[in-house]
């Protein structure tokens, strides 16, 4: 009877571990995709904010319209995530002047950015949409070369850097 007990037993800790178990990646698998998610920077596209290989939490609990200049999101493009920065948002106007960029025709300060001398033509940015820009301006694919970013693109908003943990940033 005692053997009984202890197998009964054991298999009751089976099933305590297993719906624990369960509950653990039901809940990782949640937050992941409904809350945030870690994203892993790639290029020199945003030095000197980010690094190669840095490690990023995104929220995404953000919509479009909830966004502001200068946050950083990532979104998709032609089939990858990109992380840049937000320069304007739907309803404003946006110009680049030999590297300088006025929003509004106010000027910009990115103490953040690498400039270049850069000269585009001025554009409205359209509601619902982002135009975004690298850091690091001369390396950087951004609404320059492909145009805005469209909501339904978006990903999340960049929320804190967490490796290197030498680097470790809250935005």
């Amino acid at each position: 009877m005692a053997a009984t007990k202890t197998a009964s037993q054991r298999q009751k800790t089976i099933w305590v571990w297993l719906r624990t178990l369960v509950l653990v990646v039901a809940v990782v698998f949640a937050l992941r995709t409904f809350v945030a998610e870690a994203f892993v920077v790639e290029g020199a596209s945003m030095l000197p904010t980010f690094h190669e290989s840095d490690r990023v939490l995104i929220s995404k609990l953000v919509s479009v319209e909830s966004l502001e200049r200068r946050d950083i999101i990532a979104f998709k493009r032609d089939g990858k995530q990109l992380i840049k920065r937000v320069i304007a948002v739907g309803g404003d106007y946006v110009e680049i002047k030999a590297g300088l960029v006025f929003v509004n025709d106010i000027p910009q300060q990115e103490s953040y950015a690498l400039l270049d001398s850069f000269t585009g033509h001025r554009m409205r940015v359209p509601l619902g949409q982002l135009f975004v820009l690298g850091d690091h301006r001369k390396s950087s694919k951004d609404s320059r070369s492909w145009g805005c970013v469209r909501g339904e693109a978006l990903l999340g908003e960049a929320i804190l850097r967490f490796y290197p943990i030498s680097s470790w940033t809250v935005y």
